[in-house]
């Protein structure tokens, strides 16, 4: 696993929107918070912002200053706000995973 420098992983995303639920102090949901998951050979490029909830797969790679909100699947490249993938490395991994 790779991360570099200023990358954020948020498990938690913060006090409710509403601001009456917020002066009426109601406790978290579960919607406001979650585990992370980053699997073997991840890599996560600068500034990259990670939301609770989320599994970035097994060779996945996160293009600097993405951030992610949902799940991003093994062997892929992932850009952007929000980050989606922008390619399949599944078949140029093979060699690496063999070796």
């Amino acid at each position: 696993m790779r991360i570099a420098g200023g990358c954020n992983l948020f498990g938690y995303s913060g006090h409710p929107i509403d601001a009456a639920e917020r002066a009426r102090g109601m406790p978290d949901t579960l919607s406001q918070t979650g585990e992370i998951h980053l699997k073997k050979d991840t890599w996560l490029g600068s500034n990259v912002i990670v939301k609770s909830g989320v599994t970035i797969g097994k060779g996945a790679i996160v293009a600097a200053g993405s951030v992610v909100t949902k799940d991003i699947p093994d062997y892929v490249i992932a850009a952007g706000n929000p980050a989606k993938v922008i390619k399949d490395i599944s078949g140029e991994q093979t060699e690496a995973r063999d070796a």
